[in-house]
């Protein structure tokens, strides 16, 4: 459960830093994809450097690999609330359908 409140956190910290430094871009045709973008590279920065997986902070998978730190990836370029939604539906939350 560490890794997860790592992952967790970084999260929080990557759109904190994106949500400071968006006016900068934020007029520019396209800013959407660089705010994406640039979420993509803190994400990869911060998986490499933590060797992040979520599929092993969430007890999916034993072991650590390339397709969990992507998926860990592109779950920090969808937000920190990204995050929030992905563990209560794990933990049997969430909205039921039917």
């Amino acid at each position: 459960m560490q890794m997860l409140g790592i992952i967790m956190a970084l999260s929080v910290v990557i759109w904190y830093i994106i949500d400071r430094f968006k006016p900068l871009w934020d007029g520019v045709k396209g800013s959407k994809y660089i705010t994406i973008g640039i979420a993509g590279i803190l994400g990869v920065i911060a998986v490499l450097t933590f060797q992040l997986d979520v599929l092993v902070a969430t007890g999916i998978v034993p072991n650590a690999s390339a397709f969990g730190q992507l998926v860990t990836v592109i779950i920090y370029m969808a937000g920190s609330s990204a995050f929030a939604e992905i563990i209560e539906r794990i933990k049997g939350g969430g909205r039921s359908e039917g």
